[in-house]
């Protein structure tokens, strides 16, 4: 993180990424909080919408999910020519009277040679009370390739 950390010195977090690839097609891109350390693997409320475009027609769809505090749909490859981008927004941390909730949006340049997918949603853990970390995970398989960086704001 090269000096931020999420440790609730800012009251807001964004984190950025890009290059990332998946060892398992369809795999959905999730994120849990932790709270006192213990990553929460249920409570989550999350919903996302995509669309997709493939030149010549589009669609759109929507997915939703109580494991991860972002669904979202962004690997349809494995190839690493099709790596996905994204970010999501953290609200304040350290404010336990909240219950926290997030902004996302990622992209993935190709599907099956030919389609541009993009998502966005929004999502929030059902329990009040300070976190102190989160991790991204897929919802199967494993991480091939995945840059990331975290940055801090703070409110005048």
């Amino acid at each position: 993180t090269d000096g931020v950390v999420f440790d609730g010195t800012y009251q807001t977090y964004y984190c950025v990424f890009s290059g990332g690839t998946m060892g398992t097609t369809a795999s959905k891109l999730y994120c849990q909080v932790a709270v006192s350390s213990v990553f929460q693997t249920s409570g989550y409320l999350a919903f996302e919408n995509a669309g997709k475009y493939n030149g010549s027609a589009s669609a759109s769809t929507y997915d939703v999910t109580a494991a991860s505090l972002i669904s979202t749909g962004c690997v349809y490859s494995t190839d690493t020519d099709a790596a996905f981008v994204g970010q999501i927004q953290f609200g304040d941390p350290r404010v336990a009277a909240e219950k926290k909730s997030a902004i996302f949006q990622t992209m993935t340049p190709f599907d099956n040679a030919s389609n541009l997918r993009t998502f966005v949603g929004a999502g929030a853990f059902q329990t009040a009370g300070a976190i102190n970390g989160f991790r991204f995970i897929p919802s199967t398989g494993n991480f091939l390739t995945l840059r990331a960086s975290l940055y801090g704001l703070t409110f005048a």
